[in-house]
């Protein structure tokens, strides 16, 4: 289950509570239901599940599955068994937006884009995701130095480098607008957690190809980009939300403006497998793990970022720590 899914009981009815819809059981599906909700915390296969609740597993499927167009649930190992390329990519797809929706349910990132955060944490927000952007030119360069494919799809993964390699210039001018200095933003240190997704990030980048490219599924779920006209309007509304941060928000909308020009919702991964053939059984449930975890680091660095006290300006630049202070 996802976040925010809750369960509501009451004598006769259990009702599935999700951000986007409500589903109500009664009979004998409210038992299964109230029985099942509690065991379905991933550590689980729906065979155990069946077995101590006494349903069969179809009934439980059945019973949950329509959670899954909503990204509410997840069925993790659902690519493991696919026989067909286009079945393999129907159950990632899931599981990205899956994944990518737990992000985006962490109250920090609910208060920003929902435009109810304090300014200054979203100032913080900005600076952090500054360094998660400027990081391409580390663990994108280390993942594409280390391919070992065939030049045709050499070529898909380089490309997609070289188109993200300068687009921290986008939104370092948003940040200079918005009244850092250069020498600010090069002397900040990123926050603990911002610097364990960078360091995920480049160790996943060092090992296999198709990790590397897993965790792109998980940052750009969507088979089909957003359009033109409704990126245009999410970032107008932040930036109106926010004036102080308004430059920076201008910047990722002519960032994500170029990366929809550039197609950068077809996933690498997907052209890897058309081209070399189906993952075996433990390359597939590698890259399942990979997408957990760029979920759970991305997840991370929002909590980073709402462990400090947004009312705090001075927080905004973090210095390199140096003994050198102790000297003056």
């Amino acid at each position: 289950m996802g976040p925010r899914i809750s369960l509501l009981l009451s004598t006769d009815r259990a009702t599935l509570d999700t951000p986007s819809q409500r589903i109500r059981f009664t009979g004998e599906s409210r038992d299964l239901v109230e029985q099942v909700f509690p065991l379905l915390n991933g550590s689980l296969s729906l065979d155990a599940i069946a077995s101590k609740t006494g349903y069969s597993p179809g009934s439980i499927y059945r019973h949950f599955d329509e959670l899954g167009e909503d990204d509410a649930i997840a069925w993790l190992g659902c690519s493991l068994h696919a026989q067909e390329e286009d079945d393999y990519f129907e159950s990632l797809r899931l599981l990205a937006r899956f994944w990518n929706r737990a992000i985006f349910c962490e109250p920090v990132a609910m208060r920003i884009f929902g435009c109810t955060a304090h300014v200054n944490e979203v100032r913080l927000w900005a600076l952090e995701f500054f360094c998660f952007i400027r990081a391409a030119n580390a663990y994108m360069a280390k993942g594409v130095s280390r391919l070992d494919i065939p030049a045709s799809l050499q070529e898909i993964a380089v490309r997609h480098y070289v188109d993200e390699a300068e687009h921290e210039e986008i939104f370092r001018e948003g940040l200079l607008e918005m009244g850092f200095t250069d020498a600010e933003l090069d002397r900040h240190v990123p926050l603990p957690s911002t610097q364990a997704l960078l360091n995920f990030l480049f160790e996943t980048a060092s090992g296999d190809f198709s990790g590397y490219l897993a965790l792109f599924t998980v940052m750009q779920p969507l088979e089909v980009h957003p359009t033109s006209d409704q990126i245009t309007a999410k970032y107008e509304t932040l930036a109106d939300a926010y004036p102080p941060v308004a430059p920076f928000f201008k910047a990722c909308m002519r960032h994500d403006l170029i990366d929809a020009g550039l197609g950068h919702s077809e996933w690498g991964l997907e052209a890897l497998v058309r081209a070399t053939g189906l993952p075996g059984h433990e390359a597939r449930r590698h890259i399942e793990d990979v997408m957990m975890q760029t979920s759970a680091f991305f997840c991370l660095f929002y909590r980073g970022i709402g462990r400090q006290q947004a009312s705090r300006r001075d927080r905004a630049i973090r210095h390199p720590v140096s003994a050198a202070v102790a000297f003056r």
